[in-house]
């Protein structure tokens, strides 16, 4: 297939794309089959809401050779909003970290890298490093393509704060509840079993403890939060303006 083709097929997967990792993995190929990268590093660096808590100030970023794609890791980074880290010192500090622990052999190797913004907003960078040299018309490719990556970034960023608000909201609640009725840790974690619709045998087994002693955890929650079934505990966590019947 001609390298146009190719690339346009590649385009496609990434504007096809349902999640921020897929986005990224997807600008990764891009990175392997067109410009023949040994190693990939595609970086995003989601703006959170104002009220989220610092640790969710995070970054994603894929490394990996092409012929071990499967295995390519996947890591979360927490960022503290008090701390000012310059886009070039995050790149820096990543790659160093990857050589340490033998992710990247970089020695006698060609670096490219390229940062991405949205008006004055971070987005993150790609990098690559492979043996021969970036010549003049690969780097023209890659500017050409700067538009299409800024969108799909842009877009990984959209997406990762869409998948964390969901399981954010779902510990704050479960933790508002935990405050307000004096629930032990114990009866917290239960509590988290309970509202995702574990039953009493899974979470036993879950915990490693006797359906009994689950059913006395549970009883403990009911008297505590005022309700008397399961059902009046999901309306007292996601809509506690209901009472419960």
């Amino acid at each position: 297939m001609h390298s146009n083709n190719i690339l346009f097929s590649l385009i496609g997967n990434v504007i096809a794309a349902q999640s921020s990792d897929e986005i990224m993995l997807q600008i990764r190929e891009i990175l392997f089959e067109i410009f023949k990268a040994d190693y990939a590093i595609v970086f995003i660096e989601p703006e959170p809401f104002e009220n989220l808590p610092p640790e969710f100030h995070y970054s994603i970023e894929f490394v990996g050779a092409p012929e071990n794609r499967e295995s390519s890791a996947h890591y979360n980074v927490s960022i503290s909003k008090k701390r000012k880290v310059s886009p070039e010192k995050i790149e820096e500090l990543l790659v160093k970290s990857y050589v340490e622990i033998g992710a990247m052999e970089i020695e006698g190797k060609y670096k490219f890298s390229k940062h991405f913004y949205s008006g004055n907003r971070y987005l993150g960078f790609i990098l690559m490093y492979r043996k021969i040299p970036f010549d003049k018309e690969e780097i023209a490719k890659i500017d050409d393509l700067t538009p299409f990556f800024a969108m799909a970034l842009r877009a990984a960023v959209y997406l990762s704060i869409l998948e964390e608000v969901p399981r954010y909201a779902f510990s704050f609640l479960v933790g508002k509840i935990a405050r307000d009725y004096r629930l032990t840790p114990t009866e917290t974690q239960i509590l988290k079993h309970i509202l995702t619709g574990d039953d009493i045998k899974l979470i036993a087994k879950d915990r490693n403890v006797s359906i009994s002693a689950v059913k006395k955890v549970i009883q403990a929650i009911y008297r505590k939060t005022g309700v008397k079934r399961r059902g009046e505990l999901l309306r007292l966590v996601f809509n506690p303006s209901v009472k419960a019947l």
